[in-house]
């Protein structure tokens, strides 16, 4: 377990948006700096590279990749983002949120030798005959609340404040594996 509260915990990602301010037929390459440090793992490729094609570009060129200097990264890797220099896409409406959950995630050995994720120390089981997702989309909430399906009813409130701890050993994302979009 990390102890250190400033620590970068999982599911820490930071959003932008870019203003395309080129010709509808240009091609640019859009770049940014892939955190390393004590806390994190290596990166074998320091950079994230992307082709940006604007609207009306000719899909089937390559794009040249122009010289450039890459701004150099001076935030440390272990520590979250300065909040006060952020500015949110969507205000934060309450202080006082209306419900509050914890989520614990860790990771533990199974009886079969396998590894799996647990939240508040259930695992998550799907039942692909009735995924949640649509059964709740149909607007059948009558399933039930089987722990391995990890479904946190929280009524009519307005506002939920989400504390996820991290007791994994492990300084990743929090996602979902095994299911099809």
């Amino acid at each position: 377990m990390i102890s250190n509260t400033n620590l970068k915990q999982v599911g820490q990602r930071s959003d932008v948006v870019v203003q395309a301010t080129g010709n509808p037929t240009d091609i640019v390459w859009m770049r940014s700096a892939i955190s390393s440090g004590p806390c994190l793992e290596p990166a074998n490729q320091p950079y994230a590279l992307a082709a940006i094609y604007y609207e009306h570009a000719n899909k089937t060129a390559s794009p040249k990749m122009k010289n450039s200097t890459a701004q150099a990264d001076t935030t440390n890797p272990c520590a979250n983002e300065d909040l006060s220099v952020t500015i949110p896409s969507f205000p934060i409406p309450a202080n006082d949120p209306s419900a509050t959950i914890t989520m614990d995630v860790n990771a533990t050995v199974n009886a079969t030798g396998h590894l799996v994720w647990t939240i508040n120390g259930s695992s998550f089981r799907g039942n692909y005959n009735n995924p949640l997702l649509l059964l709740s989309k149909t607007g059948n909430d009558s399933y039930p609340f089987d722990p391995e399906w990890n479904v946190y009813n929280m009524g009519s409130n307005d506002t939920v404040r989400v504390i996820v701890n991290n007791f994994s050993p492990a300084t990743h994302p929090w996602h979902m594996h095994g299911h099809e979009v």
